[in-house]
């Protein structure tokens, strides 16, 4: 019987084409060639030389394998060295280094791929720590946990980075995810979510920022739509609105050169040209028209300086015929839907965010500008000054008031004083309101809403004279005037009519009433059942307390879904007591991009 045994192991390991090397335990490991040092594999069919086959049986394998500790499943078309626990591991040429990486097909090069798992590279990929799931076409180096970063060439040092599709180079993307660059991108911290045109330099926290040229320094900032330079974005996302500066010591027609002498805007005016008339036409009866042609051959007369020369200014500069930049500030000034919060919070700071929504959003969004309009003189809190006089002797140039405008647009719909208050306009329904309203402007008996915003934006020295001369001054059509102070309590909603205010709406921290929140209807109806936003803002702010509010808590509740809607141009967010803290957001809600 022993003799007969011995026979049968005998004739089984003629079996064997040729010797094998240290086949341990591997199993699963077709190949073609040699096997070297398979340590644990077994199910090694091997169709030419095998050597020292421990315990290794049934391993196809095509060409050369070293040093699979306990890799199996691993379909190898050239060379694979150093797959230490690797497993399902299709490559089609070099591997080296694959700690525990597994499911990684790589057409050439992989080196120190430590945890990294479904990977497929297309070149060379260098010291992928524990990334996995990161297609790559060309190099990836020091990627520490990334994961999902399909990359078309070098990335370098992406620490925690995952989903970021770069095209050319991205290095030290730190926890940035997400992230679809096409250029080059450098030192991404924690920023996510970031697609990006050209270059991006140390995007810290920064998240959601579409940016077309170049972004520099942008520490937390998120939601910050960016055309070109971006500096110091705190935690913005979507794209933050391009600045500029009004010389208010300038003759009227030349306030507003700076913003459309910008090779951004020049390229947008055909466009901007068919847009105009297209919202014209579509918000303002027929019947109109004709007094909109007197208002036009005697600007003048029946609007005040600066602004009939500014908006000459403006239609020399564009292009635009006169008539259309009148028609536009109308429209702005008489038909936008918004949405807008003043909030104190557990330390005292007035907080004041808006969403301005209006139809044509995309057209708008392209043309939403920052202006700091400046001047030169005394501080405006010593001698303040009318825009309608020249400003006092001058001895350096400061921000008189910002806001946030279109361009075209004279007036103002959002904006702020420096450590003095905040404004913002809400649309309250009129009903057919277009023939009275012109009528009266013609007669020189009531003001725009927006030129008498920036009107108080330039006079009023206090949040009180803001009040008083908001409240009371004849408009041409009711509205809801939302204000915000620079001390404790200081915030209001003043439901106006065309006389006076109907309703002044304060906040009252001590009785428990720490914010006030408008959306086009009088705070004391209910809105109707299909416009969802007030309640669900109102949740939004309970949910967050009054010491969660603060600058980020803010934009979050203006970006929930109804509040923030496929017609919001713009989210701004100011505090006058903290005059830098003011930035506006073009939003793109998502669904809407």
């Amino acid at each position: 019987m022993r003799a007969m045994e011995s026979c049968r192991a005998l004739v089984l390991s003629l079996c064997v084409l040729s010797a094998s090397l240290v086949l341990a335990a591997g199993r699963d490991v077709p190949v073609k060639r040699y096997v070297a040092n398979l340590t644990a594999g077994r199910d090694v069919p091997v169709k030419r030389y095998v050597a020292s086959p421990g315990a290794g049986r049934d391993v196809p394998v095509k060409r050369y394998v070293a040093n699979l500790t306990a890799g199996r499943d691993v379909p190898v078309k050239r060379y694979v060295a150093n797959l230490t626990a690797g497993r399902d591991v299709p490559v089609k040429r070099y591997v080296a280094n694959l700690a525990a990486g597994r499911d990684v097909p790589v057409k050439r090069d992989v080196v120190s791929l430590t945890a990294g798992r479904d990977v497929p590279v297309k070149r060379d990929v260098v010291n992928l720590a524990a990334g996995r799931d990161v297609p790559v076409k060309r190099y990836v180096a020091s990627l520490g946990a990334g994961r999902d970063v399909p990359v078309k060439r070098h990335v370098a040092s992406l620490g925690a980075g995952r989903d970021v599709p770069v095209k050319r180079y991205v290095a030290s993307l730190g926890a940035g995810r997400d992230v679809p660059v096409k250029r080059y991108v450098a030192n991404l911290g924690a920023g996510r979510d970031v697609p990006v045109k050209r270059y991006v330099a140390s995007l810290g926290a920064g998240r959601d920022v579409p940016v077309k040229r170049y972004v520099a320094s942008l520490g937390a900032g998120r939601d910050v739509p960016v055309k070109r330079y971006v500096v110091d974005l705190t935690a913005g996302r979507d794209v933050p609105v391009k600045r500029y500066v009004v010389n208010l010591d300038a003759a009227p027609e030349e306030h507003f050169l700076p913003v459309c002498q910008d090779p951004d805007i020049q390229a947008l005016i055909p466009i901007l040209k068919k847009d105009v008339v297209d919202l014209i036409t579509s918000r303002v009866p027929v019947e109109v028209l004709p007094l909109l042609e007197v208002l036009t051959a005697d600007l003048d007369r029946y609007l005040p300086q600066p602004f009939a020369g500014e908006m000459r200014g403006i239609a020399n500069c564009t292009g635009i015929p006169l008539g259309q930049i009148v028609g536009l500030n109308l429209v702005y000034d008489l038909t936008a839907f918004c949405t807008s919060i003043v909030a104190q919070d557990d330390k005292g700071i007035i907080w004041h965010g808006r969403n301005l929504d209006y139809g044509f959003a995309d057209f708008l969004r392209n043309i939403t500008v920052m202006v700091d309009f400046q001047t030169k003189g005394q501080c405006p809190d010593d001698r303040p000054h009318s825009l309608l006089t020249p400003p006092p002797p001058h001895t350096h140039t400061q921000i008189l008031y910002t806001s946030t405008s279109y361009l075209g647009y004279v007036g103002a719909l959002t904006g702020q004083r420096p450590n003095k208050f905040t404004v913002s306009v809400d649309e309250r329904n009129q009903g057919a309101w277009w023939m009275n309203a012109l009528e009266a402007l013609l007669n020189r008996k009531a003001s725009l809403m927006s030129f008498l915003v920036r009107e108080t934006l330039a006079e009023a020295d206090s949040y009180d004279a803001a009040i008083q001369k908001l409240a009371y001054t004849p408009l041409i059509a009711p509205v809801y005037f939302i204000v915000g102070g620079a001390n404790v309590a200081e915030g209001a909603v003043i439901t106006r009519d065309r006389e006076s205010a109907l309703d002044i709406w304060t906040l009252n921290p001590a009785q428990g009433r720490w914010f006030v929140l408008e959306t086009n209807y009088d705070h004391w109806t209910e809105p109707p059942a299909k416009d969802k936003r007030r309640m669900l803002a109102m949740k939004a702010m309970n949910t967050t307390g009054q010491a969660g509010i603060n600058a980020s808590s803010m934009f979050q509740v203006l970006s929930i879904p109804y509040v923030l809607n496929e017609n919001t141009t713009y989210t701004a967010i100011m505090s006058a007591a903290q005059p830098q803290v003011y930035i506006t957001w073009l939003r793109w809600p998502e669904g809407h991009s």
